[in-house]
């Protein structure tokens, strides 16, 4: 792996966390609702274990109910529990005012991140993330589950703590297959190391679920056909995502088998109210203009992103597909290989509460009364970006 580098801020976040675990400081995690975020999540979470000092709180992005990422009203919630050492997995990176905000409260923040930074990065924050201005990682496209593995590795050893790497690189392959990113350097050498280890591995959870879906070859096809897409169904409970306590517990076979049946049947479930939304796209939406716009307030958010994947790669333009809530709507962003997601919304960013993500796969937020403006603006912008 590419490590004659370190990546920006890893070491300063080795150091507090290590002295915050030593120090029995209060310690919450907050990660993103999809399986990257709840993978890193259970990552640090068990370096935590490991050294003596568990999370106080963890808590992850009910994007329906809190809004996307490092949001006001995740900061509401979490408020009482401040001061602490906040650590924000997989989001945080374009949150501007929720970082300023928390620090406000009394949070000292660390953000674990791989999204695309905008122009300014939080200013009251150690921001962990390759993709910074400064960062001279080589490689730019981990996960945030495979940082977060780099930053545990790094934690446990300077804890003088036996590592086994194994535990945790398995959740670091997982995520890095489910966020589809490049598969090459640092990211391949995650993924082919895992699958020699999966067949044993200790997790309960991921025991079972090779046993229900019938696994027999371990790789990549498998992996990602069979267990991803279970894990990735997972719903929440008040503030926790379900695959959370799915993959980090370690004692009740009974229990996670229980779970990992109601997780297979939520990705049926999802399965099918995805054909069936891309049904009423295909069928009843005007999809001639050069991006596709359409949203609805029956359209869960947890499916959008696959949604907008459909549809981008079927006709091969930009997907622009959102919730519409009571006064807000969210939305996931797919566009083609060439295009950049981040760069079609900037000369609409006046308009948005926020957006960011990756180059092809992003997100925004917006009031309701500017969906059209924003589906003007992009459509105006579109021949000067592209």
């Amino acid at each position: 792996m590419a490590e004659n580098r370190e990546i920006k801020g890893i070491n300063e976040a080795v150091l507090r966390i290590l002295a915050a675990a030593n120090n029995k400081e209060k310690i919450i995690i907050f990660g993103d609702g999809d399986l990257d975020g709840v993978s890193s999540a259970v990552i640090l979470e068990e370096a935590l274990e490991i050294l003596g000092n568990p999370a106080s709180f963890i808590f992850f992005a009910n994007r329906e109910k809190y809004g996307y990422g490092l949001s006001e009203n995740v900061l509401k919630l979490i408020e009482p529990r401040a001061p602490a050492l906040l650590i924000v997995l997989d989001c945080g990176t374009c949150n501007l005012k929720g970082a300023e905000l928390a620090a406000k409260m009394g949070f000292e923040v660390i953000i674990i991140d791989h999204h695309q930074p905008l122009e300014i990065l939080p200013e009251r924050a150690l921001i962990v993330n390759p993709k910074q201005s400064g960062d001279e990682y080589p490689f730019k496209e981990l996960c945030a589950a495979a940082l977060s593995y780099k930053l545990i590795k790094a934690l446990v050893f300077a804890a003088g703590k036996p590592f086994s790497p194994e535990q945790f690189l398995e959740l670091a392959a997982l995520a890095t297959l489910y966020d589809q990113v490049p598969l090459k350097e640092d990211n391949e050498q995650i993924v082919n190391q895992a699958l020699f280890s999966f067949p044993q591995t200790k997790r309960i959870g991921l025991k079972i679920l090779y046993e229900l879906m019938e696994c027999r070859i371990f790789d990549r096809p498998e992996i990602q056909e069979k267990i991803i897409p279970i894990l990735s169904a997972a719903g929440y409970r008040d503030y926790k995502n379900e695959a959370f306590p799915f993959l980090l517990e370690k004692r009740s076979r009974q229990k996670v088998k229980k779970m990992a049946l109601e997780l297979m049947e939520k990705s049926r479930r999802k399965k099918e109210r995805i054909s069936e939304i891309m049904i009423e796209i295909k069928e009843k939406r005007d999809l001639s203009q050069v991006i596709i716009f359409e949203g609805s307030k029956d359209w869960p958010l947890s499916l959008l992103g696959t949604i907008a994947s459909k549809l981008c790669e079927y006709y091969r333009k930009p997907a622009f597909i959102y919730h519409e809530g009571e006064e807000q709507s969210q939305g996931s962003v797919r566009v083609p290989s060439e295009m950049d997601a981040i760069m079609m919304m900037t000369p609409c960013a006046k308009i948005l509460l926020n957006y960011g993500g990756h180059p092809r796969a992003s997100g925004f937020g917006l009031k309701n009364e500017n969906l059209e403006k924003f589906r003007k603006c992009l459509i105006d912008n579109y021949q000067l970006v592209f």
